[in-house]
Formats: C-alpha cells, sequence, structure tokens
C-alpha cells in the first residue's frame, strides 16, 4: 500500500550513550524517504521503519537488530547481496540471542519492540542469505508471539503500522508451508477491520488472506470426500467462486488505473515509486488470481476456462516483471514470487523456459547466486502444494527462495 509517513520526532533513550546515539543516526539515515526506490527500505520493506528510531534504547532486541539490519543495508547497497563479511555476521548472531533472551522474558516477549526486531531480522536475513532467502524462522515466530498475545489487534500506533506489514510475510509463510497453523477466527482477526475491499491496493490481499484458511479446508475435504458424502465441499467451492470473481474485479481495477498512469505520468523520482507500486500491486493481484484459480480448479474439475484464464495472466506477469526490472534489486522483489505462480500456470513449456529465465534474473539481481539448479523441483513443489496434487497428504514445508 501507499507509505504515508509521519514526521521524525525522536524520543531520548532511556540509556543513552555515544552508542546508542550513533545507532540512532544510522537509523535515521537508513529510512530516509529520498532514498532511490531500488535501494530503499521504507518503501520495500513498510512504513513502521520509519517508527524505529524513536523506539531504540528500550528493548536490546530492537538495538541490536536495528544495528544489523544497518550494517547489512550499508553493505547490500555498496557490494549488492554479496557473502557478508564476518562482522556483519556477528552482528546477527548477537540480534539474534538478544532475541531469543526478549521471547523468553515475559516482560518483552510478546511487545512492539520484540516483534519489530524480528521484523527487522527478516530483512536482514533477505539482504545476507542470498542461498537461502527467508526461511521460516522469522515469519513463524513471528505469528508464535501474535497467537501468544491472544489477540491480533494493535495496542499503539506503532503496533498498527508494524502488524499492517507483519500480516504479509505471515500470510505468504503459511501459503507455501504449514509451518504457520492458525483458525478461521485467526485470520480474520490477523486482517482485523484495518482493511477496505473497496481500496484496489487492499482488494487483492483480502483474497490472498482468506487462502491459507481455505487451502487447509479444502484439502481436508478432498481427503474425505470419497467416504463422507458430507464434507462441505461444494461449500467451499461456492467460497472460492466468490473469491475469484471479486479478485478478477480487483485485477481489472488494478490494471485500468496502471495503464492511465503509464499513459499520462511525467518521469521524476516520485513517478517511479507509484509507476513501480502499481506494477506490484498488480502483479500481486495476479498472483492471487493464479492461486484462487488453481485451489478452484482442483477442488472442482472446473473446466478449461479458468485454465485458459490464469495462463493469460501468466503471461501478463512476465511482461510486468520485464517492465519492472529497472527498479531491481529492493524496488520490485516480491514480484519474483508472481512469476513462481506464473510458471505454475504456463501453458506451455516455453511460457515456462521464458519464466524460468526471468526468475533467474530477478534472484541474482536481489539475492546474489540463485539456486538455478533446484529451481525446477521448487517450482514443482509449489505446483503440488497449490493444485492438492497429493491431497491426503497436508501439505508439507516448501523451501522457497
Amino acid at each position: 500500500m501507499e507509505v504515508h509517513r509521519k514526521p521524525l520526532v525522536m524520543q531520548i533513550p532511556r540509556n543513552p550513550s555515544n552508542a546508542m546515539t550513533t545507532l540512532v543516526s544510522a537509523m535515521v539515515s537508513k529510512v530516509d524517504p529520498t532514498i532511490d526506490i531500488r535501494y530503499q527500505l521504507v518503501w520495500n520493506f513498510g512504513g513502521y521503519l520509519v517508527d524505529v528510531p524513536r523506539h531504540l534504547g528500550v528493548n536490546p532486541a530492537l538495538d541490536t537488530a536495528s544495528d544489523a539490519l544497518v550494517s547489512a543495508h550499508t553493505s547490500y547497497c555498496s557490494s549488492g547481496p554479496a557473502h557478508p563479511g564476518h562482522e556483519l555476521w556477528a552482528k546477527y548472531s548477537h540480534a539474534l540471542n538478544a532475541l531469543r533472551e526478549a521471547l523468553n522474558d515475559p516482560s518483552t516477549a510478546q511487545s512492539a519492540e520484540t516483534l519489530c526486531a524480528i521484523m527487522l531480522l527478516m530483512i536482514t536475513q533477505v539482504l545476507t542469505n542470498p542461498t537461502q532467502g527467508v526461511t521460516a524462522s522469522h515469519p513463524k515466530g513471528a505469528a508464535l508471539v501474535l497467537k501468544s498475545r491472544g489477540s491480533f489487534g494493535p495496542r499503539n500506533d506503532f503496533e498498527k503500522t508494524l502488524l499492517a506489514t507483519l500480516r504479509g510475510p505471515v500470510v505468504l509463510e503459511a501459503l507455501i508451508s504449514d509451518n504457520i497453523q492458525f483458525t478461521q477466527q485467526e485470520w480474520k482477526s490477523l486482517i482485523g477491520d484495518g482493511l477496505d475491499a473497496r481500496n484496489v491496493d487492499a482488494g487483492w490481499f483480502i483474497y490472498l488472506a482468506c487462502l491459507p484458511d481455505l487451502m487447509r479446508r479444502c484439502r481436508r475435504a478432498l481427503r474425505y470426500s470419497s467416504t463422507n458424502a458430507g464434507t462441505g465441499l461444494p461449500e467451499l467451492v461456492s467460497e472460492t467462486v466468490l473469491l475469484l470473481e471479486k479478485c478478477r474485479t480487483n485485477i481489472a481495477a488494478l490494471r485500468h488505473r496502471l495503464s492511465v498512469f503509464e499513459d499520462n505520468a511525467s518521469p521524476s523520482e516520485m513517478t517511479s515509486r507509484l509507476h513501480a507500486h502499481r506494477v506490484r500491486m498488480l502483479s500481486m493481484a495476479l498472483f492471487t488470481g493464479i492461486i484462487l484459480s488453481c485451489v478452484l480448479t482442483s477442488s472442482s474439475g472446473e473446466p478449461l476456462r479458468l485454465r485458459s484464464e490464469s495462463s493469460q495472466w501468466s503471461h501478463e506477469i512476465l511482461e510486468l516483471a520485464k517492465v519492472a526490472a529497472k527498479y531491481l534489486p529492493l524496488g520490485t522483489m516480491a514480484i519474483v514470487l508472481c512469476l513462481y505462480a506464473a510458471w505454475i500456470s504456463a501453458a506451455s513449456d516455453d511460457l515456462r523456459k521464458e519464466i524460468e529465465g526471468w526468475i533467474i534474473h530477478y534472484e541474482k539481481a536481489c539475492l546474489g547466486s540463485p539456486a538455478a539448479a533446484d529451481l525446477t523441483a521448487n517450482l514443482e513443489k509449489l505446483e503440488r502444494r497449490f493444485t492438492f496434487r497429493d491431497p491426503w497428504q497436508d501439505g508439507g514445508a516448501f523451501n522457497t527462495w
């Protein structure tokens, strides 16, 4: 969504020191909104980052995570997604230890600062771990903290912006693996009342956030459909049809908005940011539509119309990826996930090969050297998960990029 920035009013840390002053200053410089979109943290990882400097000096986990992120981003901007040095790894290890201590302390385990530390380490891992990318540990840890709180609602303004960003990685991790298990009510609570489907930037995410629980229920219904007529599968199919129809409307609105923008915009840095944002939003909506189509096709045996539509969406994602490549490495990093979905719904081997080439291009730009040898196996594993190829198995962890 669009980033709304507040004036940065600094809070004096409880334990001021020269080291803390240096850290605060360094973090302020990293959330500067004038940084090139290709390397900007706030635009690409969440508006909550603007608030981090004023929360330093309160929680050692957040302090050490901020220090690791500052070093990781500096290294990333100067030398790209290469192998980080010993000093950076030492900072990351120190931050992990501080986070572990915070999670074991009842007074800090559920705090906004501890949640924020998890988010910062997630970003740090993206910037420093090119061979593995984002593993399940940090999104899963954030989800466990949320469950332990008993409520997913924000307790203050900082948590409000933090949770608005956090739910994205949690939903995506739940889609590609079984590491995160929420009840249907917990998913509704996570999305909360802060999103309005009438907002084109929010619509696709509302439908995407329905998918982890919908897939779980469909998988279970398919598992028992041959032995129990009352599995509720027809109702699940109807639910998916409705979500897909809403997603189509959202895609059309985002497509129109991007087309109008490209026809009328003048070149400037803000124009570049808005263009990258709108390309990213349309790509994610198409990603959501493809996964909904996979679920519907697999659970209902829907005819070829869905597959034809999904293949068209694959072409569209591919073309958007080509346009958005100028915003790499960070500006359009999320599109690599959309390319994964495009590969799944591609109707020909030639299209799949072209998509694989662009996945490799994006992963190399964003993360360094991609594991090209494992790419096809990972794509096939993801395809089996989204198409319920083995419905008697409740999924399994998918080691994504």
